[in-house]
């Protein structure tokens, strides 16, 4: 009876630092997924943003100069 006990609560504990080791993973992985969503929203913005005549690079055109600062953002 007692051996029993003890695997059970071996067991347990087991468990508990199995659980407590993947809520460590998940939450240290949280900073870069949140990092990686405002990198890609913040593409988003600049690839659909209407740019002005005054802010293309090297008077490029709309399309040409949303793909160069795509290029730049991603270097």
């Amino acid at each position: 009876m007692d051996s029993a006990a003890i695997l059970f609560i071996l067991a347990i504990a087991g468990e508990v630092i199995f659980a407590l080791y993947v809520l460590e993973d998940v939450l240290n992985r949280l900073p870069r997924l949140f990092a990686s969503a405002q990198r890609a929203r913040d593409t988003w913005d600049q690839l659909t943003r209407k740019t002005s005549d005054t802010s293309k690079p090297h008077g490029l055109s709309g399309l040409q100069a949303r793909r160069a600062a795509a290029v730049e953002f991603w270097l």
